[in-house]
């Protein structure tokens, strides 16, 4: 059986929940009459048998999809899958995917943009590694299939969260170039007046591109193209749009303003705004920063609508480990029900309603599990967890006092933590912890990795350890000494000095590491 608060396992003579410590109802079975039937009622009952049946079967069927669609409903959190990673080494361009060999080409590459759940990526390169950047890339579009060649002397390019459209600039002359949509094997020519200062934003499908584009006079014009060109206005810079430019985001003059489509009358300001936090998926919502006479603030809007002010001074938002993400789109469906947290390290949660709540009023490096729900956090030299989804719920206490860092495993189940004797520990629950290592560097840089989960690199005396959940094993293939250890997405990426020698070695599979560059200082 299940936990019904958290999905954790549980055994039938449990009271209490082992990893959230919510009570357990076990319902007796109801008792069974054993009067015996009057040949009425069995008659009766025959006769309703060929009835009661079918309507228990479809009952049955609708509390079972009812269960699975409880179990198994989609996350409002999207997670990256396996991916492969584009990287320079040398005169080199390496791609890499997970359990494949490598492919290596020579020349020099420009600038690499993945998808949103990192599947697909559009890229720059040049055959020649001393060229000059005005000669211009070649564009590549590439998935876990192949990789092909769509354009040439492209200056810029964005690609859409989808992966499915890319948008680009290439015979760039006088700063301003010929911009172009790229979509299911059709390139479509949109403007040959883009310049190179302007703005550049697709669609999540790749459909739709917003963009700037000069006219006559040399004024800055915001357009976005969706088959025919429609005009957002003098000088109007956008900002994103959504499929089917049901909300178009721009800014005019250092305001932030959301429109449907191409109707002005529509239009809704925003206020100033200082930067974006982020979307959902939908481009239905986003969170945004102001920062005027009256200090700083936080504002999210939803459905083209007025802005709404969130509480505190939103920092960062709270996502699970391994969640999707691609600037401005985060891969969350919706922002109701989730965390944020201030700059003065409170954390508050955004209900359904989308109203504020503070959860932990102070909290540093709070991490959100994979149930989208339970926080882990430190607090001083201690660390603590809660479930942020009740509003009565109370800390559990993990760990008492020294602690200097810590990671939660994505699940929240288990955490790492280093004590202030830079001795490392895996700790599941409220159990003892156990010694995972000692001498772990934690002052330098990165020095606790989470690979996938539940697996854990880090530094120790100058090498490179790994653990899942017992004493670290050292990393072999590394060369020198190792001063921090980072990550984005599922790649490891580690560096080294030694001789006088900087080197990086990167992993995406977690288990080989391949240098991938080295200079000499």
């Amino acid at each position: 059986m299940k936990c019904a608060n958290c999905g954790g396992k549980m055994t039938a003579d449990m009271k209490f929940c082992g990893a959230c410590g919510t009570p357990v109802e076990h319902t007796e079975p109801a008792a069974v009459d054993t009067v015996p039937d009057s040949p009425k009622d069995k008659a009766d009952g025959t006769r309703l048998k060929k009835y009661i049946a079918p309507a228990a079967i479809v009952i049955a069927v609708v509390i079972l999809a009812g269960i699975a669609w409880s179990i198994f409903k989609p996350s409002n959190y999207g997670k990256y899958v396996n991916t492969f990673r584009i990287s320079q080494t040398g005169e080199q361009i390496i791609i890499q995917y997970p359990g494949k060999d490598k492919s290596v080409t020579n020349g020099a590459l420009g600038r690499v943009e993945y998808s949103l759940d990192g599947t697909k990526a559009a890229y720059l390169i040049n055959d020649d590694a001393d060229f000059s950047e005005k000669a211009g890339y070649n564009l590549y579009l590439i998935d876990k299939d192949q990789s092909m060649q769509i354009a040439t002397d492209v200056y810029d390019m964005v690609i859409s969260s989808s992966g499915e459209g890319v948008a680009f600039v290439q015979e760039v002359f006088g700063g301003v170039g010929k911009l172009s949509l790229y979509r299911k094997g059709e390139t479509t020519a949109i403007s040959d007046d883009f310049p190179v200062y302007g703005s550049l934003t697709i669609s999540p499908d790749g459909r739709i591109v917003g963009y700037n584009a000069l006219d006559d006079d040399g004024d800055m014009i915001g357009y976005y193209y969706d088959g025919k060109q429609k005009e957002l206005g003098k000088d109007v810079s956008p900002v994103a749009i959504a499929n089917g430019a049901k909300y178009v985001y721009y800014n005019k003059n250092s305001k932030l303003y959301v429109q449907r489509g191409d109707n002005i009358e529509t239009r809704v300001s925003l206020g100033e705004y200082r930067y974006l936090i982020g979307f959902n998926k939908d481009l239905s919502q986003a969170i945004y920063i102001t920062e005027t006479d009256s200090g700083t603030r936080s504002y999210i809007t939803r459905n083209g609508g007025e802005k709404e002010r969130l509480s505190g001074e939103l920092w960062n938002i709270l996502l699970p480990h391994g969640t999707m993400w691609k600037h401005p789109i985060l891969g969350i469906d919706s922002f109701a029900n989730t965390y944020y947290q201030s700059f003065d390290d409170a954390v508050y949660r955004i209900t359904d309603k989308f109203e504020c709540t503070r959860i932990i009023r102070e909290a540093e490096a709070p991490q959100l599990s994979s149930d989208g729900k339970t926080i882990t956090y430190q607090r001083d030299d201690r660390i603590e967890k809660i479930n942020g989804s009740k509003e009565d719920a109370e800390a559990v206490k993990l760990v008492e006092d020294e602690v200097r860092t810590y990671i939660a495993v994505e699940d929240g189940s288990a955490i790492y933590f280093v004590n202030h004797y830079d001795e490392l520990y895996y700790q599941k629950g409220t159990n003892k912890p156990v010694l995972i290592g000692d001498g772990v560097q934690t002052h330098d840089g990165q020095s606790l990795v989470l690979y996938k989960g539940n697996k854990l690199f880090y530094v120790s005396d100058k090498e490179l350890y790994v653990s899942t959940g017992s004493k670290g094993t050292r990393v072999a293939g590394i060369d020198g000494d190792v001063e921090s250890v980072g990550m984005e997405r599922f790649d490891v990426t580690v560096f080294t000095y030694d001789h006088n020698e900087a080197c990086i070695y990167r992993s995406i599979d977690g288990i080989n590491f391949d240098l991938v560059y080295q200079e000499q200082d």
